[in-house]
C-alpha cells in the first residue's frame, strides 16, 4: 500500500455494492499521520481522519 505501513482491509457490502475500506495506522503523532496522508494524496487517493478511543 504505497509503502505504508499498518495497513488493513475490511470489505463493506452497502446497497449490493462490495467496497473496500483500508484502514492506515495508527498513527502516535500528527506529523506521522499528515505525512501519510500526503503519500495517498500524491497517489490519487482520498483520506478521512477517524479518532480512535484509547
Amino acid at each position: 500500500m504505497k509503502g505504508l505501513s499498518n495497513t488493513k482491509i475490511n470489505p463493506v457490502t452497502r446497497s449490493g455494492s462490495t467496497w473496500h475500506r483500508v484502514q492506515i495506522g495508527p498513527y502516535d503523532s500528527k506529523r506521522k499521520m499528515n505525512q501519510a496522508r500526503n503519500v495517498l494524496s500524491k497517489n490519487g487517493i482520498d483520506s478521512l481522519v477517524l479518532s480512535m478511543k484509547k
